[in-house]
């Protein structure tokens, strides 16, 4: 029926059983207009008859917002124009082109910040010569991929060698190389920060903060040490219970925490920055540890009340430094010596290189031998993490007397006050808290 010029030919070509198919269906549909000849042809041609399309009413709406846009380059001359050609304020130029272009949002600020930057907008306007140019949004700087590879090259090696790098030495590094490709300077990129981070993304760069001296030693050094050490305990036959590791650290024992739980930013507290320092001494085994030795500043401090570290059970000395010196150290080793003797024991005592060590030569009991510069941090049992170790147990200890004082009504400034006494059985603690596993 589709091919059919009209109904009525299309009806009377058909045979008889269609034909009453046909009546059926108009039956049907009685209810509905009828279908005329000239319906029929504008179903048959494909055409709509004499409706409006939607084109034609879409033109006559004026724009609406959907979402936020750059202006192009041509958009920002021609507001620009009609800106300077009728002598209009920014506000009232924004007030005029806004409903024209709602999708730029454009408000006084926005025409402000064009007018700064005219001079680039209309430079850029006149070199481009294809409509396409014209059509973009920003400009885009342009790149210096030798510089770029330079400079990464550059930073490949530099991490290589263990060097620190920081984001005003590369941009540094940036102008240097810019001038050796001849690049002028009014070509260069800006170095901004967001330059910096997609240089660190794309060479997976992080900041990091180093500790320690490790990276002052190299690694042929280190292991020749190794070997030593473990030719030493090999020829002389020692075992992990007579094999001892004897370190000194620093503790600011009244330092309170400078990092936590909040809910807003907070101010800081002013900490104690006195100091103690600590030697510990424990064998390869794990199952003797010594008692510390401690060091502080003052001969007889006040919070010992006139007893002396020994009445209160601590090996106590004092310096003005509050540092491990010569004397302090011939003392403790004679006095170790003396312990294994009585106890018929034969030990390895590893330690830094320690100046004292090189004229205490009559020791019976006690073998000492010194690290090599600069290798502790490889080689020293206590520097692996048992220090740390007891530097966390002390931390955890403090925090928790200094919330037992808020408890008890001490005003929150005043609750990380302990004096050297009460820091000193705190660290004694900690200390037996370093369990054999951790050893």
């Amino acid at each position: 029926m589709t091919a059919a010029e009209d109904y009525n030919t299309a009806y009377n070509a058909l045979s008889t059983a269609d034909k009453i198919i046909a009546q059926h269906l108009r039956k049907l549909g009685e209810n509905l207009p009828s279908t005329s000849d000239k319906a029929w042809k504008c179903a048959h041609d494909g055409k709509t008859g004499n409706r409006k399309s939607k084109k034609g009413k879409d033109k006559d709406r004026p724009p609406k917002f959907e979402k936020k846009e750059n202006a192009t380059i041509a958009q920002r001359i021609e507001i620009l124009d009609w800106h300077h050609a009728n002598r209009k304020n920014q506000s009232k130029t924004a007030a005029h082109w806004d409903p024209i272009y709602p999708n730029l949002l454009i408000k006084q600020p926005l025409i402000s910040s064009w007018i700064k930057d005219e001079v680039k907008w209309c430079t850029k306007w006149a070199e481009s010569n294809r409509t396409s140019n014209r059509t973009t949004k920003r400009v885009r700087l342009v790149e210096q991929p030798k510089v770029n590879k330079m400079l990464e090259l550059w930073t490949m090696i530099t991490l290589t060698n263990g060097l620190i790098l920081t984001g005003e030495v590369l941009r540094q590094k940036y102008h240097q190389f810019a001038r050796m490709a001849g690049i002028p300077e009014d070509q260069w990129l800006k170095l901004s920060n967001g330059w910096l981070e997609s240089f660190k993304a794309r060479n997976g760069l992080k900041s990091w903060q180093r500790h320690g001296e490790a990276g002052s030693s190299k690694v042929k050094t280190i292991t020749e040490e190794q070997l030593r050490i473990q030719k030493l305990i090999k020829e002389g036959g020692y075992t992990l219970r007579n094999i001892f590791n004897m370190d000194e650290t620093g503790l600011f024992y009244g330092m309170p925490p400078d990092t936590g739980l909040f809910n807003c930013q907070q101010s800081g507290v002013k900490g104690n920055k006195v100091r103690i320092t600590y030697g510990f001494t424990a064998n390869a085994a794990g199952t003797e540890k010594l008692p510390p030795i401690i060091i502080g500043h003052a001969c007889c401090p006040r919070a010992l009340k006139r007893k002396t570290g020994e009445q209160l059970g601590f090996y106590y000395r004092n310096n003005a430094k509050a540092w491990m010196t010569i004397v302090i150290y011939e003392e403790w080793i004679r006095s170790l010596d003396a312990h294994f003797c009585c106890q018929n024991r034969h030990i390895l005592l590893l330690q830094d290189n320690f100046l004292a060590q090189k004229w205490l030569n009559d020791l019976t009991n006690i073998r000492v031998e010194n690290f090599e510069a600069n290798l502790t941090a490889h080689v020293q049992p206590m520097d692996q993490g048992i220090i740390r170790c007891f530097k966390a147990h002390y931390h955890g200890l403090f925090i928790g007397w200094a919330f037992d004082l808020y408890d008890k009504g001490t005003s929150p400034g005043d609750i990380y006050t302990i004096n050297q006494l009460e820091a000193m059985r705190l660290a004694d603690i900690a200390w037996r808290e370093v369990d054999l596993t951790t050893i």
